[in-house]
C-alpha cells in the first residue's frame, strides 16, 4: 500500500514537472536570459514576448521598424539529437518563413522563402543617402553552420529592379536597374555565389567561402555599365573591377 502511495506521488511530481516545462512562459526564460546577453550591441530591440518557450511570439523593432517573430517547436523532431523549429517572421516589408535546426554547436535554416519589399526600408537607409525599390523574392535559402563554420549554403534569390539612388561623392546618382538573380550553391566544400543580370550571360557578381575560410567577391565592369558609371574603355564588360579578399573564421587546424 505505502509502495502505491509513493508511486502514485512520484507519478504526480513528474507530471507536475512535465506540465509546468510545458506552459514555461518564454517571457520568464527571457528574463532570465537578458542579464546574460549583451543588449546594447544587438542590431534590434525587443519590445515583448509572449507565448511559451515551446510556441511563441516575440516583438522587435529594427531601425524603427516593427518585426514580430514566432516560433513552434517540433518536440517529436527532437529524438534526432536537434531541436527543429518552425519561424516565421512578419514586418511591414514583408514575411519571410522556413525551419531552424539547433543542435550541439550545429545551426541549420531550412527551407527559407518569403517576399521583401524595399520601399519600406528607405527611411532607415536615409541616413547612407540610400533609396530601394522593387521587391527581392527569397524562393529557398538553406544553410548549415557546424561549429562555426560553413558546411553546407544553397540560396535562389531575385530582385525585381528599379529605381535606386546612391551617394557618389558630393552628388547622388538615381539609377534605374533591371532585375537580377542570385544563386547560392556548395560544391566540393566551397560555397559559390553567382549573380546575374536579367541580360547577362555571365556572372556580374561573383564571390565564394572556401574550407579554409577565405571569402573572396568580384563585381564586373557591366554593374557599372549598367548603372551608368563611368569606367575606362580599354576594357571589357566580363573585366573584373572591383575584388575583395578576407579570411571569416579560423578552421579547427588553426585555432
Amino acid at each position: 500500500m505505502i509502495k502505491r502511495i509513493f508511486g502514485y506521488g512520484f507519478l504526480l511530481i513528474v507530471s507536475y514537472a512535465i506540465f509546468l516545462i510545458a506552459n514555461l512562459p518564454s517571457s520568464f526564460v527571457w528574463k532570465q536570459l537578458q542579464p546574460l546577453i549583451p543588449l546594447q550591441q544587438l542590431p534590434f530591440r525587443i519590445e515583448a514576448v509572449s507565448g511559451t518557450v515551446w510556441q511563441g511570439q516575440v516583438l522587435a523593432r529594427a531601425e524603427g521598424i516593427p518585426v514580430l517573430c514566432d516560433w513552434k517547436v517540433d518536440l517529436l523532431g527532437a529524438i534526432s539529437g536537434q531541436l527543429p523549429v518552425a519561424v516565421r517572421v512578419k514586418s511591414l516589408p514583408g514575411e519571410l518563413k522556413g525551419n531552424l535546426r539547433v543542435g550541439m554547436g550545429d545551426i541549420e535554416i531550412e527551407n527559407l522563402k518569403g517576399v521583401v519589399r524595399l520601399d519600406p526600408l528607405n527611411p532607415a537607409l536615409s541616413r547612407q543617402r540610400l533609396t530601394l525599390a522593387g521587391d527581392v523574392a527569397v524562393r529557398s535559402f538553406n544553410l548549415s553552420i557546424q561549429q562555426g563554420r560553413i558546411n553546407n549554403a544553397s540560396a535562389d534569390i531575385a530582385w525585381s529592379g528599379g529605381n535606386i539612388s546612391y551617394p557618389a561623392g558630393r552628388s547622388q546618382h538615381d539609377r534605374m536597374l533591371p532585375a537580377f538573380r542570385a544563386q547560392i550553391a556548395t560544391i566540393d566544400g566551397e560555397s559559390r555565389l553567382s549573380v546575374r543580370d536579367s541580360e547577362a550571360t555571365f556572372d556580374v557578381i561573383s564571390g565564394a567561402i572556401d574550407q579554409n575560410g577565405i571569402a573572396m567577391l568580384e563585381v564586373t565592369r557591366r554593374v557599372l555599365d549598367l548603372a551608368r558609371e563611368p569606367w575606362p574603355s580599354n576594357s571589357t564588360e566580363k573585366d573584373v573591377v572591383f575584388k575583395v579578399k578576407r579570411k571569416l573564421y579560423l578552421t579547427p587546424s588553426q585555432g
